[in-house]
């Protein structure tokens, strides 16, 4: 499988729970001190013995879904039951002398993974070329013919203009596990060229003949918008263009895809010219982190979208700043293109695309911890107790690093990468162990000579 490398081409999107940035920066995990455990007393043991004792009955009353065991409003145990909906009858007030409460959550379904192989594949699921990671089905389209083919990127399906006509295509792609020839959907048919060289770009755009067996016309039905309207939106005489370009504007638009699954915005602005100076930036915030490590892919990232703004949590451009970064394990960085362009223009140690692709350094076995990769285990320990003291000393103000990095480890960890980066100095005359361990891995002295 070919790996997203920092000297190869980054794939940039524009418009997941994991490492984030607000407005200012990005967070991962509780950000106040977690609540104690609740101590496991004979009041609550009775109240787990009653509730496993008596779930698969409760499950057969119309209306219950679930149960747990929980608190009630004056902190003593109960067994919760839980409801598809309100004024369900015949429950019971107490079980075994444990007292019963509800709440309503409405039904449990399980929610479609895009990542996953399906036949036929819903649209915005898993595809790619074999050799790239994974991109989305854009969509299902067919020819005078009557001939079925899947539509997607150019940098999905033909890789980048690397791909010949004929090659196959799979799904799901290959980061989700999609291998030749077990899970081709279709062979590429067809693709518009990019132009590298600095020409104008009009679309990314390529297909691939498939069947109907194979490529379905609609998203999921669980949270996708189900079958797109065939019609060109704006197109009454049908002539295969916008009859008025200006309308467009303020339009409400969705889609579905294989990193963020279903999203919903807003036309903004049409005829739009655009630069490279984004995918540069965003490859320099990738390249400054391992420069000094010869050799070294960045794993586990399929993609990087960019939006036009800050964005909320379902990845909708917010009205009030939520975050300017995020990545998903396994899945994306997201990032809001004016928080990386100011990243790259102050002076402060402020960076969200240091931040984002410090967290991939910190990712391990899909899971975040504060401490980077690859270490053996005496350098992981010196590590470990190092974040621990570096936390410890600015949760009591006594750190140069900036009031984000007391949230934890991780988010300390992310912090210190921007300073060591952009205030170098300020960081080795304070921290100098957290200065030295850091330029030990990155295998660079952005301070100067000791």
């Amino acid at each position: 499988m070919r790996r997203t490398r920092v000297a190869g081409l980054l794939v940039i999107g524009v418009g997941l729970w994991t490492a984030c940035s607000d407005s200012s920066r990005d967070a991962l995990g509780p950000t106040a001190a977690p609540p104690e455990f609740t101590r496991v007393t004979p009041d609550l043991r009775a109240a787990l013995a009653a509730q496993e004792r008596h779930t698969a009955a409760l499950l057969q009353v119309p209306g219950v879904v679930g149960t747990a065991v929980g608190l009630s409003p004056d902190g003593k145990p109960t067994v919760r039951l839980l409801l598809a909906q309100a004024n369900v009858k015949g429950l019971p007030l107490a079980l075994d002398g444990v007292p019963v409460t509800t709440e309503v959550t409405g039904m449990f379904l399980a929610r479609s993974d895009p990542t996953t192989r399906q036949r036929p594949a819903p649209l915005g699921f898993s595809l790619g070329h074999p050799a790239i990671t994974a991109g989305s089905i854009g969509g299902r389209v067919v020819d005078a013919s009557g001939a079925i083919y899947v539509l997607s990127n150019n940098h999905v399906l033909a890789n980048s203009n690397d791909a010949g006509v004929g090659d196959p295509e799979l799904q799901p792609g290959p980061f989700d596990g999609g291998t030749a020839p077990a899970d081709q959907i279709g062979t590429l048919a067809a693709f518009k060229p990019i132009n590298f060289s600095g020409g104008a770009n009009t679309i990314d755009a390529a297909i691939a003949v498939s069947s109907a067996d194979m490529l379905s016309n609609a998203t999921p039905a669980d949270e996708g918008y189900g079958l797109p309207n065939s019609a060109i939106y704006g197109d009454a005489n049908g002539d295969g263009v916008f009859d008025n370009e200006s309308a467009l504007l303020g339009l409400a638009v969705q889609k579905y895809g294989r990193t963020t699954k279903a999203t919903h915005g807003q036309i903004t602005g049409i005829n739009a010219t655009v630069t490279d100076e984004v995918r540069v930036l965003i490859a320099s915030s990738a390249v400054m982190l391992v420069f000094g490590r010869p050799g070294w892919e960045y794993t586990d990232l399929p993609e990087i979208l960019v939006y036009p703004a800050a964005f909320d949590e379902d990845y909708r451009c917010a009205t009030r700043h939520e975050f300017v970064g995020r990545l998903v394990p396994r899945n994306a960085i997201v990032l809001s293109r004016p928080a990386l362009i100011r990243s790259f223009r102050q002076e402060a140690p402020y960076h969200v695309g240091l931040h984002e692709f410090a967290h991939l350094l910190d990712l391990e076995d899909d899971r975040f911890d504060g401490v980077p990769r690859g270490l053996d285990l005496a350098t992981r320990r010196r590590w470990q107790g190092l974040v621990e003291s570096e936390l410890a000393r600015a949760r009591r103000g006594d750190s140069v690093l900036d009031d984000y990095a007391r949230t934890n480890e991780v988010e300390l960890f992310a912090v210190a990468v921007e300073w060591f980066f952009k205030a170098p100095r300020r960081l080795r005359a304070r921290h100098r162990e957290l200065y030295d361990s850091l330029a030990e891995y990155l295998g660079q002295e952005p301070a100067g000579s000791r």
